[in-house]
């Protein structure tokens, strides 16, 4: 397979689980508009109080990359994020588990 075609095949791999959304973002975008509003996320602290930091094109809400961010800089190291974390149980946060 040449590489050009590996490439395209990994980042459509990637876009894919990007767009998909995590299930904590799908958990907390409760009105499934495929984004979270900033009283969406009043369930999860850590996001309220990071908003700004997270918020990168600065619309008011939180979109699946933006979340998939969150999420990576947010885990402690070696915790499973998105979908990946499923089976082991979720993230809790606040007494409400994702």
């Amino acid at each position: 397979m040449s590489k050009k075609v590996l490439l395209s095949v990994l980042a459509c791999t990637f876009a894919g689980a990007v767009f998909a959304g995590s299930a904590t973002h799908k958990a907390l975008d409760e009105d499934k508009d495929g984004f979270i509003q900033p009283e969406e996320a009043d369930a999860m602290p850590t996001l309220v109080e990071q908003w700004t930091e997270f918020d990168v094109n600065e619309d008011g809400r939180i979109d699946a990359v933006e979340f998939s961010r969150f999420e990576s800089l947010s885990s402690p190291p070696g915790a499973p994020t998105g979908e990946m974390g499923k089976g082991s149980g979720g993230y809790t946060e606040g007494g409400k588990k994702y």
